[in-house]
Formats: C-alpha cells, structure tokens, sequence
C-alpha cells in the first residue's frame, strides 16, 4: 500500500480513538483533532453540511425538517450515517450559527467547508 494512503488510514484510525477518548463529545473531539493537527504539523479542517440531518444526531428535533404540505417528513438519501432527512432551507443558517458558535474560540480551525451550500436549491417548507 502506498505510504499516501496508509498515512491516511493511520489519521482515520487517530480520529476514531480520539472519538471513543472523550466518549462521543462532539466539542471534544474536535479540540482534540484541531490539537492533533497542530502537533503533527497538518492543517485542521472541519467538513459540515447543512442539507443532511440525521435522526441518531443527539441534537435532531423534527421541528428543522422539510415536510410536505400534509405534514409528512420528506427523506432525502442514504450516506454513511444512514437515511437522512433534509433540513427546511429557512432553518439551515441557524443550525449553522449554533454550531459555529460552540466552536467558535475552542480550537485552531485551519478551514470550514460547508458542503452542499452551493450545490443544492432551496426547499420550501410547509411546517405552521
């Protein structure tokens, strides 16, 4: 294998220590990659999307959730973290603020990418 790809492997394998380290404290774990990083000499970028929410989330609440006009949940498609649900566009820049705002001076945060911002229509919500 080539030494590029085992490296990364080796950081996969580090991020999901650090992960069980702090027993799935999100802000934690953070703090402890951004460490990593700067430690090793590697940049630290954090990758979020705020299209995809999922229901095994701890902070999922229905009430970000696209419905359709009789109330029922829109689905979107199926990743690594499973079926997942679509965020109503109107509600999406919120949960941006919420997360920015617990990680905002905890750590050295080399780039954010926020995926699928660009890449995606906004969705009409039909929530009362």
């Amino acid at each position: 294998m080539p030494y590029c790809f085992s490296f990364a492997n080796e950081i996969v394998t580090k991020a999901v220590c650090i992960f069980k380290m702090v027993e799935g404290n999100t802000k934690d774990a953070i703090i402890a990659g951004a460490n990593m990083g700067r430690e090793t000499d590697f940049l630290f970028s954090l990758h979020d999307n705020y299209q995809d929410y999922y229901t095994e989330a701890l902070s999922y609440d229905d009430r970000f959730i696209i419905k359709h006009e009789d109330g029922s949940i829109i689905h979107g498609g199926v990743w690594d973290g499973g079926h997942c649900r679509l965020i109503c566009s109107s509600q999406a820049l919120k949960l941006a603020e919420r997360n920015l705002d617990l990680i905002q001076g905890s750590c050295d945060i080399n780039s954010y990418y926020i995926d699928t911002t660009t890449s995606a229509g906004l969705y009409e919500c039909y929530d009362k």
